[in-house]
């Protein structure tokens, strides 16, 4: 019982980091901050040379994958 409690909490708190980044990316205008070419980053696993857009967009899209 006390690890399904862990998990929940854990997973509370990562759904809510996915939200909080997902209001950034909402707020800042940094949707497209990756391209369309989801999953990569304008081609890339990892962005060079990224703008403060794409940072956003990619930290978001980490976050949502850890919470996946």
């Amino acid at each position: 019982m006390r690890k399904l409690r862990v998990f929940s909490i854990v997973t509370t708190v990562v759904v809510l980091f996915v939200l909080l980044q997902g209001s950034i990316v909402t707020k800042t205008g940094s949707g497209q901050g990756c391209g369309t070419t989801w999953p990569l980053c304008f081609g890339d696993v990892i962005p060079l040379n990224p703008t403060l857009e794409t940072i956003i967009e990619f930290t978001h899209r980490l976050i949502s994958s850890v919470a996946g």
